[in-house]
């Protein structure tokens, strides 16, 4: 086998690549991957959908030879976004660019900006402007492929939205749900981005929610760029989110002894009853003579219903339970006075019928 290559070895899926290769002193020549027997010397037009390794097979007089070649398949790159804040600024003002994208390995701007980092989004600012400038921002994957998207700043007179509330520093538990909300007035239609750590996320909307996790919620900061319709731009303040750890109730079912949450350590434990019958089983190891206190903190708004905690022994005996009604902070206890450690299992129930999508607080302490 005198040579054997593939042009160019590396491509964006669905784009192709073309095998060459010049056999000499042979008897038969194949390649795999569905090509099968090919002439002494040729090319093949290949296009993987993965990345894929080419193996071409010479039949000689000594027996067969193999060459190969592989293949790389990278994803196609993608903009996810490309802004200008502001969009409007005074003669000499300047603005923000902020990119976010995917499957790149480079980018870079024009005007004079360059290469940008980092790859997978970030910003920069555009200096002193004098007229009206279209920026264009360019992705490239490893394969060579390019895709554009521009971002331009007018220049005329801009009045920003005016941020009349600010989104608020908020402390949560691992599991719970988190809202930020902002309020502005400006020149209709407003449009909303949060970003977290500088970075976009969420929809279109005053408010972003979603289920904070610990750590890698914890320390986050969250703010929210709010344009107008003449795309002039105000940035709310930051806030930043805390997440405190607490366990986290085991996917449903979790409505028995055998499939019980375990608790292996003193704290928070973050749960719901949701759909409606539901009831949380949590498993505690409790040591000769520790005391067992849960205190369950119901979910807000509670409703008219109280919420109901229990202590089960592993006999499956009530052993303890709060009876404070109408949705309040209820507690129970227990003390091990055996002589060695105990399974002691907290139950959470509601009403028949009764369900909320909120999480309540259950804080076990021993």
């Amino acid at each position: 086998i005198s040579s054997f290559t593939g042009t160019p070895t590396t491509i964006t899926a669905g784009n192709s690549a073309t095998l060459n290769w010049t056999v000499t002193n042979s008897t038969s020549q194949a390649i795999n991957q569905g090509i099968g027997a090919v002439a002494a010397s040729g090319s093949s037009v290949v296009s993987p959908a993965v990345t894929t390794t080419y193996t071409l097979t010479a039949q000689g007089q000594g027996g067969p030879v193999t060459a190969t070649v592989t293949i790389t398949v990278v994803a196609a790159p993608v903009i996810t976004s490309f802004t200008a804040s502001p969009g409007i600024v005074p003669s000499g003002g300047s603005s923000t660019l902020t990119w976010a994208t995917t499957g790149a390995t480079s980018t870079s701007i024009n005007q004079g900006i360059g290469s940008v980092t980092p790859v997978a989004g970030g910003s920069i600012g555009t200096g002193p402007l004098v007229a009206t400038t279209t920026y264009t921002l360019t992705a490239t994957n490893a394969a060579g492929t390019s895709v554009t998207a521009t971002a331009t700043v007018t220049i005329g007179v801009c009045t920003p939205p005016t941020i009349t509330t600010n989104p608020a520093p908020q402390t949560v538990f691992n599991g719970e749900n988190v809202t930020f909300t902002v309020a502005a007035t400006g020149t209709p239609t407003l449009s909303y981005q949060w970003y977290r750590n500088g970075l976009p996320v969420g929809l279109n909307n005053p408010s972003y929610s979603f289920i904070a996790s610990y750590p890698s919620d914890n320390g986050a900061s969250y703010f929210c760029l709010v344009t107008d319709g003449n795309t002039c731009s105000t940035p709310s303040s930051a806030a930043t989110l805390t997440v405190n750890p607490a366990t986290i109730e085991i996917a449903e079912p979790n409505n028995s002894y055998s499939t019980a949450t375990p608790v292996a350590a003193p704290g928070m434990c973050i749960g719901r009853i949701n759909p409606a019958n539901d009831i949380d089983y949590w498993r505690i190891v409790l040591p000769v003579g520790a005391k067992l206190i849960a205190t369950l903190t119901p979910p807000v708004p509670p409703g008219t219903q109280s919420y109901f905690v229990y202590i089960y022994n592993q006999a499956g005996q009530v052993v303890a339970q709060g009876t404070l009604p109408n949705g309040q902070v209820n507690i129970a206890q227990v003390v091990n006075n055996g002589t060695t450690p105990f399974y002691y299992y907290v139950v959470v129930r509601a009403p028949a019928g009764v369900s909320n999508t909120n999480n309540y607080r259950l804080n076990l302490n021993w």
